[in-house]
């Protein structure tokens, strides 16, 4: 049986900000989820002109990873991705990778 490993790490710069309110998350869901859906990593820059900068980036990133796992089977990745977070909100971009040939290395661009 052939198996995909997925490593995830991350890295995040506070810049001149005092602290860091980026906001990270993946997801790895189990059973007809993860064929249907695949795992999803999702990640939110901290808006450091308003004092809820670290609550807001961490509501979109679960509400968006809640959301997406919400919607019909039937849907594409990348429907589903764009249905609630849709392109016309600047720098948003959905980035769909399928396994072809899970026998050769993988990585996200």
């Amino acid at each position: 049986m052939l198996t995909l490993k997925i490593l995830v790490g991350c890295a995040s710069d506070k810049g001149i900000k005092p602290r860091n309110e980026d906001f990270v998350g993946v997801h790895f869901p189990d059973g007809s989820e993860l064929t249907l859906k695949g795992a999803v990593a999702a990640i939110a820059d901290g808006m450091s002109s308003s004092e809820a900068g670290q609550h807001a980036s961490q509501c979109c990133v679960v509400s968006f990873l809640a959301d997406y796992y919400s919607t019909p089977d039937s849907w594409s990745v990348k429907h589903a991705a764009q249905k609630f977070y849709p392109p016309l909100i600047r720098g948003f971009t959905v980035k769909v990778k399928r396994v072809i040939n899970p026998q050769k290395a993988w990585s996200a661009p």
